[in-house]
């Protein structure tokens, strides 16, 4: 039996996984990349060197954390690694730190190929939809209207401030209220009977 070093198996790993040549997905994905069981960059696409703003030669290690925003790094690494060691994809949002430190929010998708100590792994850039929901947060948030988002058991999930300052009760009592105490009695059985349904 042949023992191999580290170093050769990584080789190995990189010439039977090369994308010198290949771009399948790379119109589609913002990033598609392949991670050592140390979290080492071994390969990235180019969309992916693109997106976090840094060029990867063969001859270089990048650290996958080291893209990954400071907040989110800790988090990030022990999922990667539990991701690793019990064989299970992960699905995360994340923040990457660009070189240029414009913060982007990513989907990071990882598969573990266990048997060669490698984590397969996809990005997609999300900040645009990150923008938009906080646009509509805000949005929610400061309407004079009365705005709510509700369960089907008729109880709040969210409610924005309006409900406060036209009730005058603080949020917290018109959140545990639920909107079937806010119904007129004689319209209470047809609107629960309609979330009934």
């Amino acid at each position: 039996m042949d023992i191999t070093t580290s170093r050769e198996q990584e080789l190995e790993n990189r010439r039977s996984i090369s994308w010198r040549n290949y771009e399948v997905g790379e119109d589609l994905l913002d990033a598609l990349g392949i991670i050592n069981a140390d979290l080492n960059i071994i390969q990235l696409s180019r969309r992916g060197r693109a997106l976090i703003g840094r060029s990867h030669r063969q001859d270089q290690t990048i650290a996958f954390c080291e893209i990954i925003h400071q907040k989110d790094r800790n988090e990030t690494k022990a999922a990667l690694e539990h991701c690793m060691c019990s064989n299970t994809s992960l699905d995360m949002e994340i923040r990457l730190n660009p070189e240029d430190d414009q913060q982007c929010w990513a989907h990071l998708r990882a598969i573990p190929l266990q048997e060669c100590q490698l984590i397969f792994v996809t990005i997609y850039n999300i900040s645009s939809y990150k923008s938009e929901i906080n646009q509509l947060s805000r949005f929610f948030s400061m309407s004079p209207d009365l705005f709510f988002v509700m369960g089907f058991d008729c109880g709040f999930i969210r409610i924005n401030s309006a409900w406060e300052q036209l009730l005058g009760w603080p949020l917290k009592t018109l959140m545990e209220k639920g909107l079937s105490s806010f119904i007129h009695p004689s319209d209470k059985k047809r609107t629960e009977a309609q979330y009934a349904n």
